[in-house]
């Protein structure tokens, strides 16, 4: 899409024993920017959704994709 389109690509992730690896990945698929969010508690889906909508909602944003696991 971005390629198609043009525009700004940020990535946000939960830090997890990956974290750091997939993020590097997502920067080497034309990532601008990317946060890594830390103290994720995995299994806890309410506040994993309020964490997520607190920090799209501090980056204007066009679009917004999810992932697998979102």
């Amino acid at each position: 899409m971005k390629e198609k389109h043009g525009g700004k690509v940020t990535a946000i992730l939960f830090r997890n024993d990956k974290g750091i690896q997939v993020m590097k990945e997502a920067y080497a698929m034309g990532v601008d920017e990317g946060f890594v969010i830390t103290g994720y508690q995995e299994g806890n889906v309410a506040l994993t959704a309020r964490v997520l909508a607190a920090k799209i909602s501090q980056i204007p944003h066009d679009i917004v994709l999810l992932g697998n696991q979102s």
